[in-house]
């Protein structure tokens, strides 16, 4: 397959192609020209040439949806569209999106429920620390749990909880064995271990491998085919940072936000209750962001100073800059695959930059 460069910008740029050349492996979207949707296409140019030169750091490709239509996307440094890439801590908004399925077949039905009671294989872990049989199922998603965890960029050694985690025999029992560090639901610390813990609950409810369950309640019905879920030596998937796909793929998890749960043709995958839910604004990690479940939940006044319309926005953010950034107000989607590992998960990273030029081709204001 070609290399595909700006969609539908302008004719005169190399690899551009019309609307109604739509080929056959992206069906999701009608290409549309920035003009459409009230962009200005001379800033989505210049910023493909400013990424192109290097100036966002290593960007593998960009991503733009705009009123239901797809008006940018490129892929640099030899990136294709069909080639998958890992997006780190961002899968664990997945696994926290998947938690919707659970709930509504009734397998959950409190999530303060106490995550020990769903684990019985590590009861011996519970007894040994009565505090951990506190940690619940919110504790999780909000990164409350209280276990301690260090995931640094430049940790002691060069290793830091996570590596250590992955040459382990049960990854489950080392996020569970590590110490805490306060009482569960005292103090929000990033934690992409939590991930494993809820993916190993989730296999717990069901009789069939969970990986197959994924596939058929979330991933086939939105058309997604390629991808690959990392699993521990027990087969239990890594809902931290073990999900890899395309970058179309993933800006689908964006798009099934955007559509409040529905995919393309109506049909309900998420319910609007849990989305709304993922969306609700909390400040437990600075004033202005809020973060919990995976789902990054902006303020109304964060984004005002790119945009005179925009008033909240929601991401999903992995490691070194891969994010998809949803702004319901200006239905549009901004994905950007990256790896600025410098960066680690930091909000402030050359993918937001990237985003906020973005948002500065709806004005008339030159960048």
């Amino acid at each position: 397959m070609r290399i595909f460069l700006i969609v539908v910008i302008l004719s005169i740029c190399s690899g551009c192609f019309i609307a109604n050349d739509v080929i056959p492996d992206q069906q999701t979207w009608i290409y549309g020209q920035p003009s459409e949707v009230g962009l200005r296409e001379e800033s989505l140019l210049s910023l493909n040439t400013a990424i192109s030169q290097g100036y966002y750091g290593n960007v593998f490709s960009v991503c733009v949806i705009k009123n239901n239509l797809m008006v940018f996307e490129n892929y640099y440094d030899y990136y294709k569209r069909e080639d998958l890439i890992n997006i780190g801590n961002a899968s664990y908004g997945i696994t926290c999106l998947a938690l919707d399925f659970f709930i509504q077949r009734g397998l959950i039905n409190d999530l303060d429920q106490p995550i020990h009671e769903l684990l019985p294989d590590y009861e011996d872990i519970f007894e040994a620390d009565t505090l951990k049989k506190q940690i619940t199922i919110q504790h999780l998603l909000d990164y409350t749990s209280g276990l301690v965890w260090d995931e640094g960029l430049y940790p002691v050694a060069n290793k830091n909880d996570f590596d250590t985690m992955r040459v382990s025999s049960d990854w489950v029992r080392f996020v569970l064995s590590q110490q805490m560090e306060s009482i569960p639901g005292r103090r929000s610390s990033l934690h992409s271990g939590v991930g494993i813990i809820l993916m190993k609950i989730y296999q717990n409810l069901i009789n069939e491998p969970l990986i197959q369950f994924l596939d058929n309640e979330l991933f086939q019905k939105m058309g997604i085919e390629n991808y690959q879920w990392e699993s521990d030596p027990n087969g239990i998937l890594n809902g931290g940072d073990g999900l890899s796909l395309t970058t179309l793929d993933y800006t689908k998890f964006g798009y099934l936000f955007l559509l409040e749960g529905r995919w393309t043709k109506n049909e309900r995958i998420i319910s609007r209750d849990w989305i709304f839910e993922l969306s609700e604004y909390d400040d437990s990690f600075r004033p202005e962001i809020g973060l919990g479940a995976g789902w990054w939940r902006y303020d109304s006044d964060y984004l005002r100073s790119y945009s005179s319309i925009s008033t909240r926005m929601i991401s999903i953010h992995g490691t070194g800059g891969k994010a998809v950034y949803v702004v319901p107000d200006e239905n549009m989607i901004v994905t950007i695959m990256a790896q600025n590992p410098e960066y680690g998960q930091a909000t402030y990273n050359p993918s937001l930059s990237i985003l906020t030029r973005s948002l500065y081709a709806l004005n008339s204001i030159p960048f």
